[in-house]
């Protein structure tokens, strides 16, 4: 099976693309590896098992469209790309957006367009919005 692994380099898709390499699988791992420790995440990966890195962003259609149009069809995705650390959701909101929905979004546009025939997983390690509006009680 030929697996593409977005946000290869983070924690669930580093421990995803090792599983999935060591079973004989072909493992294509896509990251843009702004998140710290994530070049060594991926030396680790490089070390234990043989994997596919391509650099890239989500935020990027052009970058997904190559990567699908280039390296695919993929039978499965894994969709782990993600801004995940709520401080920076509530720091940055915009930057937060962009990478957990346009991203996704991208990633779903350029499988309906070049591999409609994947089959698509997407997890996060934060499934946290934790938007709340404080609304003081009585005193």
């Amino acid at each position: 099976m030929k697996i593409l692994i977005t946000g290869g380099a983070g924690f669930i898709g580093a421990n995803c693309a090792t599983y999935f390499a060591n079973k004989g699988h072909k493992v294509v791992l896509f990251d843009n590896l702004s998140r710290i420790g994530s070049d060594k995440n991926l030396q680790w990966i490089k070390n234990v098992c043989s994997v596919e890195f391509v650099k890239g962003d989500v935020r990027k259609f052009e970058d997904l469209i190559d990567l699908v149009t280039q390296k695919g069809p993929f039978d499965l995705i894994l969709h782990m790309a993600a801004q995940v650390a709520v401080t920076t959701s509530v720091v940055n909101p915009r930057e937060d957006f962009e990478i957990n929905a346009l991203g996704t979004f991208n990633l779903l546009e350029a499988i309906r367009k070049y591999d409609p025939e994947t089959t698509l997983i997407y997890a996060s390690t934060n499934n946290r919005k934790r938007w709340s509006i404080y609304l003081p009680g009585p005193a």
